[in-house]
């Protein structure tokens, strides 16, 4: 019930806030302003779920069900004056006007003002774990932290040999700085930020549309399947009119028409463009309509 409750609450305050498992987002979200991109449709889901548009999903499969296993053997081993599952908020919170910042730290010694963060893996080693979690850890620093360690379990995937340890990890104020930047440039362009969901998944689609997406499916195997087939064919009547030096075949079944392999010049518009922007501007004044429509790509049945 304990670990439920926790879920919720970790669920809750993801709305109207960002937490420590956002501080690489964070990072990625303020880059993707600084340069003039597009979000990504994670990013976007993301501030919805900050803004409460969206529900914060519930997640949990194996890793992560290892993962809590992990903790509470570290919980048992620690002394009791360690709190777990402790929520650090930003003193520095009326730095922003459209979010709060907080941490949900895994352990948290108060006397000392110490976290540990425990990470369970069976894909990286232990300077993989420090480089993907580094923003997560600075930003306990961020929140206030003195002192913040990794506490990790790494599982060999072949053998299931386990690798257990607890590394200190040092403050980094470039990477402190940075998280503070984000988030207040975050914070300017929160009302202007495009969050609207224009790439769609499995979970977002009708079922009649998923019904029309599985039979174009099929039947796009089926064209693939035809025209290698024709494919085999069409090389067979064209060796043969080679062999000839025929030109043309016909009958009352229509005909068949021989061209030679050639090489031709072409315009290259991008390079042209490049060198002379100017002249091609002047050019291309002409508009062409062009119908909207959609390509798919799919999975071999």
């Amino acid at each position: 019930m304990k670990e439920i409750n926790h879920n919720e609450e970790i669920r809750a305050t993801r709305v109207g806030g960002f937490g420590g498992s956002d501080a690489a987002m964070v990072l990625s979200i303020a880059k993707a302003i600084e340069s003039g991109e597009k979000l990504t449709t994670t990013q976007k889901h993301r501030l919805n779920q900050l803004k409460g548009l969206e529900e914060v999903p519930q997640f949990s499969n194996a890793d992560t069900e290892a993962g809590h296993r992990f903790e509470d053997e570290v919980d048992a081993a620690l002394h009791v004056d360690w709190l777990r599952e402790k929520v650090m908020y930003d003193h520095k919170g009326d730095l922003y006007e459209n979010f709060r910042v907080f941490a949900h730290a895994d352990f948290v010694h108060p006397a000392t003002g110490s976290v540990k963060e425990c990470k369970w893996t069976r894909t990286l080693n232990l300077d993989g774990l420090r480089e993907r979690y580094q923003p997560q850890l600075q930003w306990y620093y961020m929140l206030g932290a003195n002192a913040v360690s990794l506490c990790y379990c790494i599982v060999n995937a072949e053998s299931g040999e386990e690798d257990r340890g607890c590394v200190d990890v040092p403050r980094d104020d470039k990477m402190i700085d940075s998280l503070r930047a984000a988030l207040r440039l975050i914070d300017t362009r929160f009302g202007d930020l495009d969050t609207e969901i224009t790439e769609l998944d499995d979970t977002d689609i009708p079922d009649n549309i998923r019904q029309e997406i599985l039979i174009m499916r099929e039947l796009s195997a089926k064209i693939k399947s035809l025209e290698e087939a024709r494919d085999q064919h069409r090389a067979s009547v064209m060796e043969w009119m080679e062999s000839k030096k025929a030109v043309k075949a016909a009958g009352w079944w229509g005909s068949v028409t021989y061209t030679a392999a050639s090489e031709r010049k072409d315009f290259d518009k991008k390079a042209f463009g490049k060198d002379h922007p100017d002249l091609l501007a002047a050019y291309s004044s002409k508009v062409t309509k062009k119908a909207a429509y959609i390509t798919a790509k799919f999975t071999e049945l």
